[in-house]
């Protein structure tokens, strides 16, 4: 799963994913950051294994492990 609060960087998250060998079931647009719990709910009970997100600031403070972000990705290269 993409998850994404502005489109900008999809092109970026979408080769990050593929990159990793994970296959996209969705892209989430999200401006008002509404979704995330919902996908987070949808993870922590198997149904998602990874979402992906462009930085920390497209999630609130409390997010659990196993969101990848591409920036941070692409910076320790």
């Amino acid at each position: 799963m993409i998850y994404l609060r502005a489109m900008t960087f999809f092109d970026q998250c979408a080769a990050h994913a593929d990159q990793h060998g994970y296959d996209t079931v969705d892209t989430v647009h999200d401006p008002d950051g509404v979704l995330l719990q919902e996908l987070m709910n949808r993870a922590m009970g198997g149904e998602l294994d990874v979402i992906v997100t462009w930085d920390y600031a497209s999630l609130p403070h409390n997010t659990v492990p196993r969101v990848e972000l591409v920036e941070q990705s692409r910076q320790a290269r």
